[in-house]
């Protein structure tokens, strides 16, 4: 069990190495989905701050967040993630969001998760906006545990933390 369990961080460690992200935004939105989005993006938010109380301050440091609460990720050398969320600039809903990655590398298996994207600047919310945005291998995501957000940092004005939900 624990060379599975090895292999399989082993796996996902690969992946995020050579990740990919791509986000578009997207609004107005679909009501009927939106309601039903706003509740798990908001037991997300509660299930992070649960799991870490100082993400608290990200949040208030941050000018905007996407919240994907149900991100799912599968791959068998080439892989990849899909997820919706919604956008936030301060405590205001802008709307809708995809998240969609690719990956190539060690990789196999499936799992699903859940990921929160921080802005720290207007620049970075907007490039956001805009659909000019990409997350490279360069920014690391934060798996959530307790005190992981009180010594996290923005990385070219982003921080991106998780919480594995299953797989």
């Amino acid at each position: 069990m624990k060379k599975a369990n090895f292999i399989i961080g082993l796996l996902t460690l690969s992946a995020f190495l050579t990740s990919e992200v791509n986000a578009e935004f997207k609004n107005p939105f679909n009501k009927k989905t939106d309601d039903q989005r706003s509740k798990e993006v908001d037991e997300a938010i509660e299930l992070f701050q649960g799991k870490d109380p100082s993400i608290k301050e990200v949040f208030k440091k941050a000018n905007g967040y996407a919240v994907f609460p149900n991100v799912a990720k599968a791959g068998i050398g080439i892989g990849g993630a899909v997820g919706k969320g919604q956008l936030f600039e301060g405590e205001k809903l802008l709307g809708t969001t995809t998240l969609k990655q690719a990956s190539f590398g060690l990789q196999l298996g499936g799992q699903t998760y859940s990921e929160i994207i921080f802005f720290e600047t207007s620049a970075a919310l907007e490039k956001f906006k805009q659909g000019k945005f990409e997350l490279g291998a360069q920014v690391s995501a934060v798996a959530i545990t307790t005190g992981a957000a009180a010594g996290a940092q923005f990385n070219n004005g982003i921080a991106v933390f998780t919480m594995t939900k299953k797989g």
